[in-house]
């Protein structure tokens, strides 16, 4: 049962995250929290993710191995919530595009004001800059 639900959760959310709205993202990956750790587990995690900082990327190498995932309403919420179905610890927005990984930094670390490109999905918040990582910790 709870690979089934993780199977699930994982192709509804990515479908909501990355074709429909970042509401409908968010409120995907919540209710699928609710389903998988129970309304206090959920309340538990309702936490905002940890930033990090702002770190140096390569356009080849990328610091984080895993692309969660690329849209047009990218939000640090919805990189946060398919990074956490990928079971990894960190993760960074960098324009358009949510990657993931359990390291992040071999390229070095850069001043905060670097990273001021506003997220295609919620313009209030920040995602990186060009070859730069705003990087958060998974909740």
């Amino acid at each position: 049962m709870r690979l089934a639900v993780g199977f699930l959760s994982a192709f509804l959310l990515t479908a909501a995250c990355f074709t429909l709205s970042a509401q409908a993202c968010q409120a995907v990956g919540a209710a699928f929290d609710v389903l998988q750790y129970g309304y206090m587990g959920y309340r538990a995690m309702e936490a905002r993710p940890g930033y990090n900082g702002c770190y140096k990327d390569d356009p080849v190498k990328k610091d984080f191995p895993v692309l969660g995932g690329r849209s047009n309403m990218l939000t640090i919420l919805g990189c946060n919530s398919m990074c956490r179905l990928k079971k990894l610890r960190f993760f960074g927005v960098q324009n358009y595009d949510c990657w993931c990984g359990n390291a992040f930094g071999k390229y070095g670390k850069v001043d905060d004001d670097l990273c001021k490109i506003q997220c295609p999905g919620k313009p209030s918040e920040t995602c990186g800059g060009y070859f730069l990582n705003a990087v958060y910790t998974v909740v």
